[in-house]
Parts: structure tokens; C-alpha cells; sequence
């Protein structure tokens, strides 16, 4: 189907016209984007033991336990990542901002939690700004 660019009237090929916003998912996106939000969360969690432990515990990385917990934390990954591009029609761009979003989150609760490291108006922005990227991702087709 050839479509005409609604602003310059030019031929615009087998190019679909500018996206319009899409309100609701298919119960399939629905279910493959809750399996894939779960999974990079507990993801996420172990990532940030595997990272920050360690000015904790300072023998952590000596151990095999945040090895081993990489080898678990990739396979989350994958499997999230195969269910978030799923979710998102094969936009994998929307998938690596819904990963970025469940780090940020994790890390929003674990820094205060054990590091007495609690929000600033400048991170509380930056955490508004992640989630409305994720929502432009989600509602925006």
C-alpha cells in the first residue's frame, strides 16, 4: 500500500504514516510485559548485590557467590528480554528502557535501604523521567 506523508504530500513507500498513541495492549503483550518486568527485576536485584556488596562485605568479590549469581542473573535477562520484545510489537528499544526502568527501581529502594543513601530532589526527577520514557514506550504505537 503506498502512503502520502500528511505533511509534504510526498510518496512515502511501504512507510507506515507517523505513529498514533494506542491506548490498550493485547492480553498476550499484557502477559509477556508483566513476565518480562518480573524477570528484570529480580534480575536487577541480583545485579546490584553482584555490584555494590562489596563496600559492604569487602571479601564478596573474592568469593564464588557474585560469580555464580551473573551466570543466574544473565539467564533472567534473556528470558525478559525475549518476553519485553514480545510485549512491544519486536520494538527492542522499548524493551532496554523497560531493563533500564526495573535497575533504576531496584537501585531506588537497596541504596536507601543499606546505604542510608536517600533521595534528592535532582534523583527524584531523573527516576520521573525513566518512568515517562517507559510510558511513552508503552502507549505510544
Amino acid at each position: 500500500m503506498v502512503r502520502t506523508c500528511p505533511f509534504h504530500g510526498q510518496n512515502t513507500g511501504s512507510t507506515p504514516v507517523p505513529s498514533t498513541i494506542k491506548i490498550f495492549m493485547s492480553k498476550d503483550q499484557m502477559y509477556n510485559l508483566i513476565i518480562s518486568f518480573i524477570l528484570f527485576t529480580i534480575g536487577s536485584f541480583g545485579h546490584w548485590y553482584i555490584m555494590y556488596w562489596q563496600f559492604k562485605t569487602p571479601n564478596w568479590i573474592k568469593s564464588p557467590i557474585p560469580y555464580l549469581l551473573s551466570v543466574v542473573c544473565t539467564f533472567l535477562w534473556i528470558a525478559a528480554s525475549h518476553y519485553g520484545v514480545k510485549s512491544f510489537n519486536g520494538e527492542m528499544w522499548s524493551n532496554r528502557f523497560l531493563f533500564f526502568v526495573t535497575g533504576i527501581l531496584v537501585a531506588s529502594i537497596l541504596y536507601p535501604y543499606h546505604f542510608n543513601q536517600h533521595f534528592t530532589v535532582k534523583t527524584l526527577t531523573q527516576l520521573i523521567l525513566a518512568l515517562l520514557i517507559i510510558i511513552v514506550s508503552l502507549f505510544w504505537k
